[in-house]
């Protein structure tokens, strides 16, 4: 029924051809595909091929909505610290696309490439590669890696604009910072939880770069500026040594 209504197409169909195929094949006889897998199903595989049938219907409902959107936000690894509870289910995806990548997914949500470390595997990006060799496809943008180079001695724009573009990542790092210092052997107790706390208190100030929208780029640019002081002032050993990779993002 909401096919008929052109606000919803307009709204979810942006950025998909409205061509001759669409409107005289796939919107006419949109049920043609199902119908005409059934009958291959069947023609291969006789009466099991129902079946084979009936589980190809419920794949992509069954994991989307069950899997993906249950498990995937509560088992599993997480690579970025996005504002969710998204999590990779396994390093490769293969049953459902690449979405089992959820997190990775959730953090740059417009990226075409699922997958982010070496051993990890987006069939879905296979497929996209493909197309795109085959002159069927073009990849309009992929998850942004974050680069170094030697720490600046004072954090610019550049920087700035890095540790945005790449806050997940940053925030990512900035845990692992967290642990360390968690680990830490200081002398007293007072000394450990003095350092703890400016290491928590330190992270929700970073967070603030990229969540204050009304403050202008000089602003923020000086508040990192002053951040890396701080961290590299604190004496607290994991944090000065991320302040100082902070300083290398690009």
């Amino acid at each position: 029924a909401e096919t008929k209504n052109r606000d919803t197409l307009e709204k979810f169909g942006r950025g998909t051809p409205d061509d001759w195929i669409e409107r005289n094949v796939y919107a006419r006889y949109s049920v043609a595909g199902i119908a005409i897998m059934m009958i291959v199903d069947f023609a291969l595989f006789g009466f099991i091929g129902i079946t084979i049938w009936a589980v190809q219907m419920l794949w992509i409902p069954f994991f989307a909505a069950g899997v993906i959107n249950g498990i995937g936000h509560y088992w599993g690894y997480r690579t970025f610290q996005p504002e969710d509870a998204s999590t990779n289910i396994v390093p490769w995806g293969v049953l459902i696309g690449g979405e089992e990548l959820h997190n990775n997914h959730h953090a740059f949500a417009t990226s075409a490439k699922l997958s982010n470390k070496w051993y990890e595997l987006d069939i879905g990006w296979m497929y996209i590669r493909v197309l795109e060799m085959l002159g069927l496809a073009k990849v309009n943008r992929v998850a942004p890696v974050p680069r170094f180079t030697a720490p600046r001695l004072i954090p610019n724009l550049q920087t700035l604009q890095a540790v945005i573009t790449h806050r997940y990542d940053v925030l990512a790092k900035y845990d692992q910072t967290l642990r360390r210092a968690e680990r830490m052997r200081l002398a007293d107790v007072l000394s450990k939880s003095r350092a703890l706390h400016t290491v928590y208190s330190m992270r929700r100030e970073l967070m603030a770069l990229w969540e204050r929208s009304t403050a202008s780029k000089a602003e923020l640019v000086s508040r990192l500026q002053d951040w890396c002081r701080r961290a590299e002032a604190s004496g607290v050993r994991p944090l000065v040594e991320f302040s100082r990779r902070l300083r290398s993002y690009t």
